[in-house]
């Protein structure tokens, strides 16, 4: 996407925060990503080849949910792509963890989660659930290096229930690309239309299809499709 950004005339900084790059040094996804954001601007708008009107961001896979929640709380963003919609990580989660999370408290909880859902894991379910788990945490990260997964689906459950970002979007003031891939996997269906629906900014949303190959989350098969969506709609808000 940077090279897609500087062949349309933009000067483009690329961010892993907490919990992507930085991953590595067990540092976990962390919710409210203005407290990433704010100091990225921060730096951007000191800088002399930088338009401070004309900052937008770009959120891809889960920093779709993360971006919306920055732009909530961080009013000098301009133009804001949350590529996908995301609303709530929680919701994301299979129903029948979920109904799990949901039993009763810690003790119940894990009590359910060691039983019916780690005892029987096949090899292939047991990597996904690690893999789907150690972003949230340091101690879930340990558990997943270690070769298992954890033993606390009580506390990982409070902890993805952070990532809910229904309740801010309504504070967004700067234009929203929400883009809306066909056969989404990460989130459920109607996500992208239900974030559009809560903005209360100009808000636009892209439906990106499988006869365009780009049906499937983030378009992996189709990427110059989904950035010339992206970077159309930016060169329009942000009148490059």
């Amino acid at each position: 996407m940077r090279r897609a950004a500087i062949e349309r005339g933009y000067h483009a900084l690329i961010l892993e925060g907490p919990g992507q790059g930085v991953f590595e040094r067990q540092i976990p996804f962390r919710p409210d990503w203005e407290k990433v954001v704010t100091p990225v601007v921060d730096f951007l708008v000191a800088r002399p080849d930088v338009d401070a009107r004309r900052v937008g961001i770009i959120g891809w896979s889960m920093g779709g949910g993360l971006v919306a929640r920055a732009a909530a709380f961080e009013p000098r963003l301009a133009a804001v792509c949350c590529d996908p919609g995301a609303a709530d990580s929680w919701a994301s989660f299979p129903a029948a963890l979920r109904a799990i999370g949901e039993a009763g408290g810690r003790d119940e909880v894990n009590h359910l989660w060691r039983t019916q859902i780690v005892a029987d894991l096949g090899p292939v379910e047991k990597f996904t659930l690690m893999k789907r788990t150690e972003i949230f945490g340091k101690r879930f990260q340990d558990a997943a290096r270690a070769g298992r997964v954890t033993d606390d689906f009580h506390d990982l459950a409070q902890t993805v229930k952070r990532f809910r970002y229904t309740d801010t979007l309504s504070r967004i003031t700067a234009p929203v690309l929400v883009t809306d891939y066909e056969h989404e996997q990460m989130n459920p269906p109607g996500t992208g239309q239900r974030v559009y629906d809560l903005l209360r900014s100009p808000g636009t949303l892209a439906k990106l299809t499988a006869a365009d190959g780009a049906g499937s989350h983030d378009a992996p098969v189709a990427p110059q499709h989904r950035n010339e969506a992206i970077f159309d709609w930016l060169d329009g808000t942000l009148g490059v």
